[in-house]
């Protein structure tokens, strides 16, 4: 660094920006606070991109691809109903940084849902979620329905029935 660097930084730091205590506007004026970039949670992110009719598909990187320094998932953006690329090779943080600039709600009524449950466990007005014991089977609808069909009803109590055991 020579001395002309140095006498340049110093002035810098002389300067002194006076702010007024008030601000005039004209009337119909008003300050708008943008962001830069907002912390949008993954699944805030999903369901942006769902009303918007886009999906988000992660890019394979490669085996171990996330234990080198610097590591950043990187997906594409696609229209769901044409497959047609909005954008190639784009990180969680640029997509954060979109929806900033668009000034899209970091909240939803998903997301209030979600914290209002929170707080009500919290309040102990809501019991937590309880895991079901494991002899137990919680079954998905849809897969009961087609499981029942190729599975017979369990015949009455007492002895099973076969071929051998069957009324005639």
């Amino acid at each position: 660094m020579d001395e002309r660097n140095k006498d340049e930084e110093q002035d810098v730091k002389k300067k002194k920006y006076i702010v007024p205590e008030e601000i005039e506007l004209e009337e119909g004026v008003e300050f708008r606070r943008v962001y830069d970039w907002l912390p949008y949670t993954y699944w805030r992110i999903l369901r942006v991109m769902k009303e918007l009719g886009w999906d988000m598909i992660q890019i394979w990187q490669g085996y171990k691809a996330n234990r080198r320094p610097g590591y950043c998932e990187k997906y594409r953006i696609v229209e769901h109903e044409t497959g047609r690329v909005i954008r190639e090779e784009v990180t969680i943080y640029q997509i954060q940084k979109a929806f900033a600039y668009a000034e899209i709600p970091l909240e939803d009524k998903q997301t209030e849902k979600y914290q209002r449950e929170k707080l009500l466990i919290a309040a102990g007005e809501k019991e937590k979620w309880k895991q079901h014991p494991a002899n137990e089977k919680v079954w998905n609808p849809a897969a009961k329905e087609f499981y029942m069909k190729y599975v017979k009803e369990d015949p009455p109590d007492g002895e099973p029935e076969t071929e051998e055991t069957k009324p005639e």
